[in-house]
């Protein structure tokens, strides 16, 4: 979203906190708000932080929507913080093509879900039935139900 002052930001505002009967639930959390120029992410405003560390990340594998390779300076261009990422952490994305990108999000997933009916085989054999993950699987009939399950789980 634009900011006023012409730059974006982007705000992440949930985390699961322990509630005092035990339960986890999603609460509001501290705002993090990241600017983003021409070159990319700047760090976070002074005094603001990013708290991830109670956060689950759910990834949905689609159809793929494109054909051609991202280009060869991908990895240079989506290594946005050199001091994090290291060359391996992004090795997945190598081939920078649309399945990669796919392979890449649902490797670093705690759960991952399917969300069309005509997936890559390959990306249903090796994402179908992951150990330690949460998976998914499309159901054209289904009602939020699947979901809200998933979601329950991946709080406890």
């Amino acid at each position: 979203m634009e900011n006023d002052r012409g730059g974006r930001s982007l705000s992440l505002s949930f985390r699961l906190e322990s509630t005092t009967g035990g339960s986890r639930i999603p609460r509001l959390a501290e705002f993090a708000r990241i600017k983003t120029n021409s070159s990319g992410l700047k760090s976070p405003k002074a005094g603001w932080s990013i708290r991830l560390s109670h956060s689950k990340v759910v990834f949905s594998i689609g159809q793929n929507t494109f054909k051609e390779k991202l280009g060869s300076d991908f990895l240079k261009v989506a290594n946005i913080n050199p001091a994090l990422l290291k060359d391996k952490d992004l090795e997945i994305f190598k081939e920078a093509t649309n399945t990669a990108m796919f392979r890449g999000g649902a490797a670093s997933a705690d759960a991952i879900t399917f969300g069309a009916e005509k997936i890559e085989k390959k990306l249903v054999d090796e994402f179908g039935k992951v150990k330690g993950k949460k998976v998914l699987a499309y159901n054209a009939e289904s009602d939020l139900t699947d979901y809200l399950q998933l979601y329950t789980d991946l709080s406890k």
